[in-house]
């Protein structure tokens, strides 16, 4: 009998997910949020940035430290950098399939470098890029009095890496400004 109940118990347990891809949308905020906490690294890649209608591209900038933390029922995320400490709020976002396209609209448009297929690539061979868990970081801060919208899209590739891109507007004295970074998450470990 006690042979019956134990295989009762492997069959209705469910299946141990064989990659991040597998976890169901819904899952994502419980099975993974936990999974972020802890101190990380921002790489910021290469990208573009516009003032009106002058294009021009970004270099690389220096890595970033940030410390994702608990905040009530969700998660926070203070960044550093060598203005400010910025704060994110962050959400899983399973209902948005960010675009990879080259379209204007596109958080990645203009970022060559991120290829969907690569990325799914890196997470598991039989991953899709909308497979992927989309991580939506968002944060509004104040630079010399205007008002700057930062927003960084993420697919996380394993609970070590999250790759995608950063974006960021603002008008100073009315003037549109806009930019888009490659960006790499790391974890850094504490011994």
């Amino acid at each position: 009998m006690k042979k019956l109940a134990l295989a009762l118990l492997l069959l209705a347990a469910p299946a141990a997910a064989d990659s991040i891809c597998d976890i169901p949308p819904a899952r994502w905020e419980a099975e993974l949020g936990p999974l972020l906490v802890g101190p990380w690294t921002f790489e910021n890649g290469p990208g573009i940035g516009k003032i009106g209608t002058l294009v021009r591209p970004l270099p690389p900038e220096p890595d970033q430290s940030a410390d994702v933390l608990p905040r009530d029922e969700t998660l926070g995320m203070l960044l550093y950098s060598s203005e400010a400490t910025f704060f994110y709020d962050i959400t899983f976002a399973p209902e948005q399939q960010w675009n990879f396209g080259g379209a204007p609209e596109s958080p990645f448009a203009d970022l060559a470098q991120l290829s969907a297929t690569d990325l799914a690539g890196l997470a598991g061979d039989d991953c899709a890029i909308d497979d992927l868990p989309r991580v939506l970081m968002q944060a509004e801060v104040e630079i010399d009095g205007t008002p700057m919208e930062t927003t960084i899209r993420l697919f996380m590739i394993s609970e070590d890496m999250l790759i995608g891109a950063g974006s960021w507007n603002m008008q100073p004295d009315g003037v549109p400004m806009e930019g888009r970074r490659v960006m790499r998450m790391t974890r850094i470990f504490v011994h």
